[in-house]
């Protein structure tokens, strides 16, 4: 199975213990599962798809945003 099902199946699982993470793309995990996982896709999965699964982290979004708007 590809790695994008899993990361759209478990990222946002919310249970204890969750909170705040020292990861400046992830700041705040909803479970251990949640932020494996959303870690995974980032490492793992291209912006694309990140974007399609809705795991982007903010500083991609940007890229993405000033690279459709012409802005090196």
């Amino acid at each position: 199975m590809p790695l994008e099902v899993y990361v759209s199946k478990f990222s946002h699982m919310r249970f204890e213990p969750s909170g705040q993470t020292n990861d400046p793309d992830i700041r705040i995990a909803k479970s251990i599962v949640d932020y494996i996982f959303r870690w995974m896709g980032k490492k793992f999965l291209t912006t694309d798809q990140q974007e399609e699964i809705g795991i982007l982290s903010p500083s991609a979004a940007g890229a993405v945003v000033r690279g459709a708007r012409g802005e090196g």
